[in-house]
């Protein structure tokens, strides 16, 4: 059986409590390290007060600025990274502290990716999926839509979508009004 979200011990108040390594996050009950911190990362804001801070120090109202935020997220935001050692308060403001240093070059790699990544991708081609044996030929999905491209037509938009973008556009359809 399996349990709803809300009853599912890994979302236990992931909303309001600061993620902790040992204890469950969002998408985990194991509470391993790297968990703990992509959901630490993926929540709102989060990545942009530590690419602001990357700097000098900045004060609240400042950062706040600098994120376009209002005052509430970026509190709970600065709190959770304080509570992470990610970020300090400081006499010029808040600062990264070594450890968020340290978690901005491990990003390196990942935003030089991205950066190749987002190049392909704007250029109309998707970029290539490895289909798992290492040799870096392109995925299934690309071979999907080769045909269309030798045909001279263009592949379809990525993502494809499978159903509609509302649900209530269904029902309005369908509720046996006279149009």
């Amino acid at each position: 059986m399996q349990q709803h979200p809300a009853h599912d011990p890994c979302y236990e108040n992931s909303s309001m409590a600061s993620p902790k390594v040992g204890k469950a996050v969002r998408g985990s009950r194991t509470g391993r390290p790297i968990m703990v911190a992509l959901d630490l990362l993926g929540r709102r804001a989060a990545l942009r007060v530590l690419w602001e801070l990357r700097g000098a120090p900045l004060t609240f109202r400042a950062l706040q600025d600098q994120c376009g935020t209002n005052p509430s997220l970026l509190n709970t935001r600065l709190k959770e990274l304080r509570g992470a050692e990610l970020v300090e308060h400081a006499a010029g403001g808040y600062r990264l502290t070594r450890e968020g240093k340290k978690l901005l070059a491990a990003m390196k790699p990942l935003s030089q990716w991205a950066q190749r990544w987002g190049k392909a991708a704007a250029g109309g081609d998707r970029p290539p999926v490895a289909d798992g044996s290492g040799d870096g030929e392109l995925g299934a999905q690309d071979a999907l839509h080769s045909g269309s491209r030798a045909a001279g037509r263009k592949p379809p938009k990525w993502p494809i979508r499978a159903t509609p973008r509302s649900a209530g556009a269904n029902r309005r359809r369908t509720s046996g009004a006279a149009v």
